[in-house]
């Protein structure tokens, strides 16, 4: 019954009948703080797209700020099921969205007024695929590219498979950051596949997935250290053994990344566990493992981690639906205390598995904060000063549109 409801949402009038969804609740003004204005929250059933924005004390500034629904002068094109944001949050007065696949689209909409104020298209002629966005300054940004253009004889910026260099002012494409030298080792079919960024000191870090073009295949994920101003390649880690590293997160010491990786969908509905672990990386001259926490039995690391404090990760994990050779598991939030390594449940999905979406956390402002397409909500936990991470408090965002909760993004 969830699923028909959601359908009826995302066709509107097609077949259901439903009346359009409400417009916009309106941007904040809500000033930026140490960890930025809050949280941003993209509530989707992969038809239709939602995003509401949370303060950080767990208030809802507006529970519909974009969605599919929002018409505007300066939008050309509405958001479609598959949107995202940023990893990092946009230093200026927007929120950057993310539409990936197929409309390749960014999206500019003012905080405080949510109107668009522009959209730019990375297509070049293909389904790029979008997954990123890293502002450099106010004339340069980076936006990572998952697909390559299947035309053998495209050129950059027209190529793909690569960090697309943008002027936001404009916006603008600019020019082509190519990923090739990055691969090397690799077979030739492989693809650099860039996935996520962040800005640690002087350097843009960014997570390959290393897929073949059809997404059947992959080598181990890969870390690469750019020059954000010129677009070198400083350096490149091979996470050997480690596969799908989705997650990616600076530390509030701005030394480390952690990366989260769920390891290989083989030939199952759930990944590899022994390729699954969370990995904090020092960044420096050379970027160097310092850790890995691997998966336990059973638990998968999933697609979020973030930094409670220097000392403490969060990080989801998937659980697994019920077959018959197995029981249903649920997935988990859990904390993962450095340096032992210590793991401590934070909370379990309710009903099915692959319901507990992502995490997010603001060291500096002592919060952290889960999506819970299950329940419906997003939940907010305390942070103390040693970086313990407390019990988890439910927030009904209750978007006017009615879409479950399933990515976090800052702003």
């Amino acid at each position: 019954m969830r699923a028909l409801a959601s359908a009826c949402f995302a066709t509107l009038m097609v077949g259901c009948g439903a009346p359009p969804p409400p417009g916009s609740t309106g941007g904040t003004q809500v000033t930026p703080g140490a960890c930025g204005r809050g949280v941003g929250v993209v509530h989707t059933d992969y038809q239709s797209t939602n995003v509401s924005l949370l303060g950080w004390d767990g208030s809802v500034l507006s529970p519909s700020f974009i969605s599919s629904a929002t018409a505007g002068a300066k939008l050309s094109a509405k958001l479609t099921g598959d949107v995202m944001l940023p990893t990092e949050p946009h230093a200026g007065n927007a929120l950057v969205v993310l539409d990936r696949y197929p409309a390749s689209v960014i999206t500019w909409v003012d905080v405080a007024t949510a109107q668009v104020t522009a959209q730019l298209s990375v297509r070049s002629g293909f389904d790029a695929n979008p997954h990123d966005y890293l502002a450099v300054s106010e004339t340069r940004a980076l936006i990572t590219r998952f697909h390559r253009n299947p035309d053998p004889s495209a050129v950059a910026p027209d190529r793909g498979d690569d960090v697309l260099v943008v002027d936001p002012s404009g916006p603008s494409i600019v020019e082509s950051i190519d990923l090739t030298a990055a691969m090397a080792g690799a077979p030739e079919k492989f693809h650099a596949s860039p996935h996520r960024m962040a800005r640690v000191g002087a350097r843009v870090v960014v997570t390959l997935l290393g897929k073949t073009a059809d997404h059947s295949e992959a080598v181990a994920s890969r870390l690469v250290a750019l020059d954000p101003s010129t677009g070198s390649i400083d350096d490149v880690l091979v996470l050997d053994g480690l596969y799908e590293c989705n997650g990616l997160a600076p530390s509030p010491d701005g030394q480390r990344v952690a990366v989260s990786c769920s390891g290989r969908f083989l030939g199952g509905s759930e990944p590899s566990v022994g390729e699954s672990a969370v990995v904090v990386v020092a960044v420096g001259p050379k970027l160097v493992e310092v850790t890995r926490a691997p998966a336990v039995a059973d638990a998968p690391f999933a697609f979020g981690v973030a930094w409670a404090s220097d000392s403490t990760l969060v990080a989801n994990t998937f659980g697994r639906l019920a077959s018959s050779s197995a029981p249903a598991l649920p997935d988990t939030v859990v904390e993962i205390a450095l340096p032992g390594l210590e793991r401590r449940t934070l909370l379990e999905s309710q009903g099915e598995a692959f319901t507990l979406g992502d995490v997010r956390c603001g060291a500096a402002c002592g919060a952290c904060f889960a999506s819970d397409a299950g329940r419906r909500a997003v939940h907010r936990f305390t942070v103390d000063d040693s970086g313990r991470v407390g019990e988890a408090t439910a927030i009904d965002v209750h978007d006017v549109i009615g879409l479950p909760p399933r990515f976090l993004g800052q702003f």
